[in-house]
């Protein structure tokens, strides 16, 4: 199952890593939607898999420090460190980091060149085919 989605921003951030580490909690939540549907349909797969460019981002939902930049943010968002963290020794969920040259959100979000369009566009088109080998991958 793939869940996408792109949606405006409802707040000012300081910084593109708060925007990032706001949005991937966000998404956090829905892949914990989608994996309790599937455990009600006794389909459950885990872990959920979350592509993120922004390295920031990934290192703040990884490590539980605060700094005088990261002390604003609202405790509703730190809900992804408790979900990435092993329970009972099963991950739930895991972040990887991918490019931006790879990223197919990109295609709604910036600008881009044609060629890199184009190859987003067929990966729309075609079930995010190589988002899939990277999972696989890791």
């Amino acid at each position: 199952v793939v869940d996408w989605w792109m949606a405006k921003h409802h707040s000012v951030s300081d910084s593109s890593c708060e925007a990032e580490y706001k949005e991937l909690a966000k998404c956090a939540k829905g892949v914990k939607f989608v994996q309790m549907m599937l455990g009600e349909l006794k389909l459950l797969q885990l872990p959920g898999y979350i592509g993120e460019d922004n390295k920031g981002a990934i290192f703040l939902a990884y490590n539980k420090q605060v700094s005088e930049r990261t002390k604003h943010i609202d405790i509703k968002f730190h809900f992804i460190r408790e979900f990435i963290e092993k329970k009972d020794g099963v991950e739930q969920c895991r972040i990887f980091k991918i490019d931006t040259k790879d990223n197919t959100a990109d295609i709604g979000t910036k600008n881009i060149e044609v060629g890199l369009f184009n190859k987003h566009e067929f990966e729309l088109d075609n079930g995010m085919l190589e988002l899939r080998e990277k999972i696989s991958d890791t």
